[in-house]
């Protein structure tokens, strides 16, 4: 049986991308890491959380990593413990990808015996070695 919807209930929103949308995220600053030739390279030590997610995701989609090894990668990324995550100060935290503490870690991790968790550690440091100064995109400006 259908029922005809009260004039009070407001239409539903329309499903085509709203402008503000599209204008919040020009708001996001991006970092430039775009050398003089245009390529655009991979730099774990200087990358925000916002970067690190756009890299992982550029990375994966690609097929230039697994869906393992992108989750490894972000076992090492260290999140803040306050603010809103998503928020453009959020996104703008430096992700803190440091190699000593990834060693450390993997150090830790073996002394405890958690040998799964200390090969993920290495994992993710093998990744972060082979990865690092590769291009990841070509940056055209108009």
């Amino acid at each position: 049986m259908y029922t005809k919807i009260p004039s009070s209930v407001p239409p539903a929103p329309s499903l085509e991308p709203s402008s503000t949308r599209v204008e919040q995220e020009k708001i996001v600053p991006k970092e430039k890491s775009a050398s003089p030739d245009g390529i655009e390279r991979i730099d774990f030590a200087h990358m925000t959380l916002r970067t690190v997610e756009i890299t992982v995701n550029d990375l994966y989609f690609s097929g230039r990593i697994t869906f393992d090894e992108l989750s490894a990668i972000m076992q090492v990324v260290v999140l803040p413990i306050d603010g809103i995550a998503g928020s453009d100060e959020w996104n703008a935290t430096p992700a803190h990808i440091n190699r000593d503490d990834i060693d450390a870690w993997i150090d830790a991790a073996t002394e405890r015996g958690s040998h799964q968790e200390a090969a993920t550690y290495q994992r993710a440091r093998a990744l972060i070695d082979a990865l690092d100064g590769q291009p990841l995109r070509l940056s055209v400006t108009a």
